[in-house]
């Protein structure tokens, strides 16, 4: 390699002058132009070895993003049909329970030991089974115990389907997440409603509230089910 101390000695001979310094000059220019290949190819291995760590940090970011956003995306295609499926059960168990059509079976007609074969086939307490023998008005009093019964399941139902939306919420996106939101309130302000006026027994206004459920959410669950194939790409799988 050509050193720093060869350097300084060759330019001394120039300098110095004479024929030897013709000769030494040829040398110099000739072993300098070495010297600068070599550093220049030094710099440039130097260079791409760098540039070649650059782009493998580069390219291992990109990959880590992208598996992430993948890993997302794979989140979120496994939400929306859950989602989906505990919004539908919400809003059939729902319906049933502020419908204005109920269907009991008739107690009245019915002796005890029938009355006793009719209730076991349905999961009541045992102190609510006597209640019910021992009622005047058995209709009444079953489909009383029975409507509390099923509240607490519908209820179940509902808050299970918000809390689903909650704890998922980062994986939809805001048009979906808001979509599913309008409907979840309706659905928990529709069975307090029901709940108020079966504590109060004023049914004045069950026809109304069953009506929101036509009205209000049956629309927003079709505008909802476009949004999900849309961005399940539905119509590329057609």
């Amino acid at each position: 390699m050509f050193s720093d101390d060869i350097y300084k000695f060759f330019i001394e001979v120039v300098l110095a002058g004479g024929g030897g310094a013709l000769v030494a000059y040829g040398l110099f220019s000739y072993l300098g132009k070495k010297w600068l290949e070599n550093k220049f190819l030094q710099s440039l291995e130097k260079f791409k070895l760098q540039q070649a760590l650059q782009m493998e940090q580069y390219r291992f970011e990109i990959n880590s993003l992208f598996n992430r956003i993948s890993k997302i995306h794979e989140k979120e295609f496994e939400v929306l049909p859950n989602a989906w499926f505990k919004l539908q059960e919400s809003l059939g168990k729902v319906s049933k329970l502020i419908s204005p059509y109920q269907e009991y079976p008739d107690l009245s007609n019915k002796d005890e030991e029938q009355t006793k074969e009719i209730l076991d086939k349905i999961e009541f307490e045992e102190s609510e089974k006597k209640e019910i023998l021992n009622s005047q008005d058995k209709n009444l009093k079953y489909r009383e115990i029975y409507f509390w019964h099923y509240f607490s399941g519908v209820r179940d139902v509902v808050y299970e389907f918000h809390n689903y939306l909650l704890y998922n919420k980062i994986f939809l996106s805001k048009d979906l997440f808001d979509c599913f939101s309008k409907i979840d309130n309706i659905l928990i302000e529709v069975i307090r409603k029901r709940e108020a006026m079966e504590r109060s027994k004023d049914y004045l206004d069950s026809i109304k509230v069953y009506n929101e459920i036509n009205d209000e959410v049956v629309p927003l669950v079709q505008d909802l089910a476009i949004l999900i194939q849309q961005r399940l790409h539905y119509q590329d799988a057609e």
